[in-house]
């Protein structure tokens, strides 16, 4: 497992610090890591986009093992670190989940459904990547879903998303405006810069 840290952004006297946790490579599990280290924890892989719903990744360092461990983290740091699952999945599977109305909202419905039954801070959205077509229904996703947040969670629920660093692929795949609005963070993914 590989730690990343890294500063997001600054906010009114304090700061974000967001954690990836990868559990490919296990060298820190989730109640070793020190009290007070990260602000918010992203669980890669977590949970992937599956059959129009969300399916738990069975693992032993990740999925619900890594919810569990990470909810367990979260009341020793006194319910401060943020825990919010990244959810992945292949193209094929985001297309069909956000690609008409009706999909879209069985979709929203069955994370709702996850964020209620797991007791998260968020949910994380990491599609490489929502191009052509899907540049603009990957937005209309998520502002049915912050629509259906805000309803059930409040203010409180993050939403965020990871999306390329390159400018083509951001010109090509993200609608920046519109979705800086509707997210609460938006992580740029630095790998593809080359």
């Amino acid at each position: 497992m590989r730690w990343c840290l890294f500063v997001l952004f600054p906010v009114v006297q304090s700061y974000l610090l967001g954690c990836y946790y990868d559990y490919n490579q296990p060298l820190v599990l989730p109640e070793q890591l020190p009290i007070g280290v990260c602000t918010h924890v992203l669980l890669i892989g977590a949970i992937i986009v599956k059959n129009l719903g969300v399916n738990i990744i069975q693992h032993p360092y990740n999925g619900l093992n890594a919810l569990q461990s990470m909810r367990n983290y979260r009341i020793r740091d006194s319910n401060k670190l943020k825990v919010i699952p990244s959810l992945i999945g292949d193209d094929i599977e985001w297309q069909i989940a956000i690609k008409d109305s009706k999909s879209r909202m069985k979709f929203i419905v069955s994370l709702v459904e996850f964020a209620k039954s797991q007791n998260i801070d968020g949910l994380d959205f990491d599609w490489e990547y929502p191009c052509g077509t899907y540049k603009s229904l990957y937005s209309q996703f998520i502002e049915e879903l912050r629509i259906v947040i805000q309803k059930t969670f409040g203010d409180e629920f993050l939403l965020t998303t990871a999306v390329g660093a390159g400018k083509y692929t951001i010109d090509n795949c993200y609608e920046i405006e519109r979705l800086g609005q509707l997210l609460d963070l938006i992580h740029l993914m630095t790998y593809d810069y080359h």
